[in-house]
């Protein structure tokens, strides 16, 4: 708009662009406002032209620009504030919602694995354990262990051979217990349908926790 009124008060604009010019003022008080400002700034400078003071014509054509700059600058920063206000608002109740109704971590994905009737299975675990499982073998493992422990649940029999770990134990969870190691070797026998459990280590130590009663 004041690029278009600077050329009108040039005599640049054709008459399609002055009609133009002519409906956007008359559509806006606002234009109409600054339309009739600068039309008198440039009918001050016409006078000063003819008391022979250019530069002080030129000086309030400057001036009135400068106002016009500051309301337009003026009403682009009211504006921001108020949509920066909005989207303020609307990222606070985005967390507060996501603090009240999503968890703080993630349930853990498991993966079971059944050893089938008459074979043996090895496999390294994610912090390089190393585990052989007998026949009819049944393991549940994290797909990534938490930061306080390594743990992992097993219905059968199981060789384990435990990367130290001082910071996160490595747990064996059984159906009557829970075999708890830093790093050590150790075999677990706990079939869900055997009476009998037995763990033989190997190297190191185990404390065997009654998984029912784990404060004895």
């Amino acid at each position: 708009m004041k690029a278009q009124l600077d050329r009108y008060f040039l005599g640049e604009l054709s008459d399609t662009e002055k009609e133009s010019l002519f409906d956007q003022i008359e559509s806006s008080p606002d234009n109409k406002a600054e339309f009739i400002r600068m039309q008198n700034t440039v009918t001050v400078s016409q006078l000063g032209k003819h008391k022979g003071d250019d530069e002080w014509a030129g000086r309030k054509l400057v001036e009135l620009n400068t106002q016009i700059d500051r309301k337009q600058a003026r009403r682009f920063f009211l504006g921001f504030v108020k949509y920066a206000a909005v989207i303020a608002i609307l990222l606070v109740n985005i967390w507060l919602l996501a603090d009240k109704f999503l968890p703080e971590e993630k349930a853990p994905l498991y993966t079971q694995i059944k050893v089938p009737t008459g074979q043996r299975i090895y496999m390294t675990l994610q912090d390089g354990t190393e585990a052989w499982l007998s026949p009819r073998s049944i393991i549940r493992i994290p797909s990534e262990f938490s930061k306080n422990e390594r743990s992992v649940e097993l219905d059968g029999e199981g060789f384990f051979a435990v990367t130290k770990d001082a910071k996160r134990p490595f747990i064996v969870k059984t159906q009557k217990y829970n075999i708890k190691v830093l790093g050590t070797r150790f075999n677990v026998f706990a079939y869900t349908q055997s009476k009998r459990f037995e763990t033989n280590l190997v190297e190191g130590s185990v404390q065997v926790i009654n998984s029912h009663r784990p404060e004895e």
